[in-house]
């Protein structure tokens, strides 16, 4: 989760806020990026000073925006240090080499020409990618006021917003100003961004000496910024007691220098700066999801640090070995049992490829942790499943159990087309839902961007068909639902034809937890029906998997075909970006009844067959090609609700909520 502390005017301890947030998520175990974006006013690095002197002398991120705009291959990982304290450790990206030369470069360097001649949209949504990828929590600090950084930091680049502010009526309608700027420009972003989760931190509170002024002003606070709370806050809280229990408190001790109460004050006392921090920590930390608790007093902080938790959280920091399963490779399906023992490997950007990474033995401690984050593994691929290389996380030992999904149906059932139209919407789109999403092999994902998704969704070309009767690796992710746990996601095209006489499609089956059945209207229209579904059924009752372990999706591809009919054009027309069982529910019933009304029923049998599975409607393309093209261009529909759907029956995503959707 990438999260923005910002604030309209100076002075209101944000960046003390920030290092000190950092500090007591580190100290859980989390992987912790620290980042100054305020560059005319750097400070983060003095936070830390006492435990890095040198910080300041570190090149930064105004180098590495400089370097990217005068057309080098960055690599972002060069310009972040190594912070590390008694109980963890902290990735710091400084605002950049604190020299003499740094006022004037911060000057020299512009915004508009770095996004209009250097392509730096492109450069901040891969930044943000990586870091999410490889960062459990990316803090970011913005400048103050209405400015170009703090356009980035705001409206480009966070998850959520953290404004930052004390009891005065500036502050308070300066960050309102800015918040509502930031929610209208993430809908004008070349890249899908669904509204920032927001958390108001009210600063430099004094309740002791000023306790009627104090109750005045969170009255007031609670109406001005109760609307910020309505996408998280339970409805039976009230701003007022959230407001209450965050603050944080004016210790005049603390205004002094830059200290860091996370190490130095109590955590167990109610009354104290330290303690109010961490509840900050504990929010941020639990993706807003402790709310209900820190409100109700259940949750105060985070627990006090013993020696005994610094010695096992130091053992969990950033890029650390893998956890030494044994694992499934999900790319070819073949089983590793030596995980730990296999050479790591680093993408480079520039060849476009993996080399191998060298780490001397002699090298330990930040360094080697430096060196070893983002780097992967290599498959050994015994059995020559899949013919080329590929590779997966470093630490892929320690993600959660790889959930593997085919896509069923004949060659002109637009299965390409769908599975290329989901990949390229899935990074952005899925966030709108509160999943993060990026891929699991670059090498893989790329090949199957350059081949698959960028000739549909850029060059508007209709794909070829693949080749019957076998199983195809398509492509693979890495998804981690905003409070659930982080899960391989792999896609294959289970082609139609003599699927039987495959061996590998046994393979595959036997540990398939879901699959997507490709409707197509055109083929309803002629009366015939896809063969490869009881194919796929008949497979699937001789593994004795069928009830209980595969969940299904049937979806009416191709809808734009019969977009004027009732009630394809309504469905067409409508879906949120919310998880909602009873959406789903009444979806299914709709096309269900679509598909029997046109003696369609055969097309429903997986329906009825997987104890989990819905029905869904759904365009990859938005309309016809013609001539190799798409004339009209391609405008996907509703691609991204079946994946959505099949992510909670396969339990990727967690919940009440998900636990109800295919009933």
């Amino acid at each position: 989760m990438i999260v923005t502390f910002y604030s309209y005017k100076g002075g209101t301890g944000r960046t003390m806020a920030l290092a000190n947030v950092a500090i007591l998520l580190a100290r859980e175990g989390k992987r912790v990026l620290a980042v100054d974006f305020d560059l005319e006013a750097p400070g983060i690095w003095r936070f830390f000073e006492d435990l890095d002197p040198n910080l300041d002398r570190r090149n930064g991120l105004l180098d590495m925006l400089t370097a990217h705009s005068a057309g080098q291959t960055v690599d972002w990982r060069e310009y972040v240090s190594i912070v590390e304290f008694e109980a963890g450790v902290i990735s710091v990206m400084t605002s950049g080499l604190l020299d003499a030369d740094y006022p004037a470069r911060v000057l020299d360097f512009n915004w508009r020409n770095f996004f209009t001649q250097s392509d730096g949209g492109a450069f901040m949504e891969k930044l943000r990618a990586e870091w999410s990828r490889e960062f459990d929590f990316v803090l970011i600090d913005s400048r103050t006021g209405i400015t170009d950084t703090g356009g980035v930091c705001t409206i480009a680049l966070p998850d959520m917003i953290a404004p930052v502010f004390v009891p005065n009526h500036q502050s308070v309608e300066g960050i309102l100003e800015v918040l509502r700027r930031a929610q209208e420009g993430r809908k004008n972003l070349a890249y899908d961004r669904p509204p920032a989760l927001v958390l108001p931190v009210l600063s430099r509170f004094d309740s002791r000496t000023e306790y009627e002024s104090a109750n005045e002003w969170l009255d007031l606070l609670a109406e001005k910024l109760g609307h910020l709370y309505a996408d998280w806050l339970p409805k039976n809280i009230g701003p007022r007691k959230i407001l209450e229990r965050s603050k944080l408190p004016y210790v005049a001790y603390f205004s002094f220098g830059e200290k860091l109460p996370a190490l130095q004050d109590s955590l167990s006392d109610p009354e104290s700066l330290g303690h109010a921090l961490s509840i900050i920590a504990r929010l941020i930390g639990s993706h807003l999801a402790d709310a209900e608790a820190v409100a109700s007093g259940s949750i105060t902080s985070i627990p006090p640090q013993t020696a005994d938790d610094a010695a096992q959280r130091q053992a969990v920091q950033p890029a650390a070995k893998p956890a030494g399963k044994h694992v499934i490779c999900p790319i070819c399906l073949t089983p590793i049992n030596d995980w730990d023992s296999l050479p790591r490997w680093q993408w480079d950007t520039a060849l476009g490829a993996y080399i191998e990474l060298n780490i001397p033995a002699d090298i330990s401690g930040p360094q080697r942790i430096s060196m070893e984050r983002g780097s992967a593994r290599r498959c050994p691929n015994p059995y020559r499943l899949k013919p080329v290389e590929h590779y997966l996380p470093a630490d892929y030992g320690s993600f959660g159990p790889p959930v593997v999904l085919g896509f069923v149906g004949l060659t002109k059932s637009g299965k390409t087309h769908l599975l290329a139209a989901m990949a390229g919407e899935m990074q952005a789109g899925l966030r709108q839902f509160g999943i993060d999403c990026w891929a699991l092999d670059r090498s893989l994902h790329s090949h199957f961007y350059e081949d698959r998704v960028r000739p549909l969704l850029q060059n508007n070309k209709v794909l070829g068909g693949t080749q019957e009767g076998i199983v195809t690796f398509a492509d693979a992710f890495l998804i981690k639902p905003r409070n659930g746990q982080q899960r391989p996601v792999v896609m294959f095209d289970v082609a139609g034809g003599e699927l039987a006489a495959a061996a590998v499609t046994t393979k595959f089956l036997d540990i398939a937890d879901g699959l997507f059945f490709l409707a197509d209207p055109s083929q309803i229209e002629s009366g015939s029906y896809d063969v490869t579904f009881s194919n796929v059924l008949d497979l699937l009752k001789g593994t004795g998997r069928l009830h209980g372990q595969v969940s299904a999706a049937i979806v009416l591809n191709k809808a734009d075909l019969v977009r004027f009919e009732e009630p394809v054009a309504r469905w067409l027309r409508s879906g949120s970006g919310t998880l909602d069982a009873d959406e789903f529910l009444s979806e299914s019933r709709d096309v269900y009844a679509y598909l029997d009304s046109r003696g369609a029923a055969a097309w429903t049998l997986p329906y009825e067959e997987f104890a989990k599975a819905t029905l869904h409607i759904a365009s990859a393309t938005g309309g016809v090609g013609e001539d190799g093209v798409y004339p009209r261009g391609v405008t996907p529909r509703r691609v991204l609700r079946p994946l959505v759907a099949m992510l909670a029956m396969t339990g990727v995503l967690t919940g009440a909520e998900a636990e109800k959707v295919g009933i």
